[in-house]
């Protein structure tokens, strides 16, 4: 993204992102990517990560932070997820233009059980 290209907050927009395949195969694809991390001690925790991150004028993504934390280990995780869907995105729009937006993207961790380890 160029450095003078202004990013948009979620008001400031017509048309919001959306992934490229759809809504049904994003959460798919959430749900096939995330891994609930394995640290003694956490065994149940849950909750949500929030990142923020960046949807460029072509779909990529960039610009990659926490918004709302879980602790570390899954902070990390949610990251790696976010950076997976580089290019997979179709980008916002404002007066018929693309934009970059800055876009939230919420991770749900439940805990595991009986040694399963998903998030959502």
């Amino acid at each position: 993204m160029e450095d003078s290209a202004k990013i948009h907050i979620p008001n400031d927009f017509d048309v919001a992102p959306t992934f490229k395949k759809g809504d049904k195969q994003f959460l798919k694809f959430i749900k096939e990517n995330v891994a609930y991390p394995e640290h003694e001690g956490l065994e149940n925790l849950t909750g949500l990560v929030v990142v923020r991150m960046t949807i460029d004028l072509d779909g990529s993504t960039s610009n990659f932070e926490v918004a709302k934390s879980l602790g570390e280990r899954y902070d990390l995780e949610a990251i790696r997820v976010a950076t997976l869907t580089h290019k997979m995105w179709v980008p916002a729009k404002l007066n018929g233009e693309d934009i970059a937006f800055s876009y939230l993207l919420p991770i749900r961790f439940y805990a595991p059980k009986a040694g399963k380890r998903k998030a959502l």
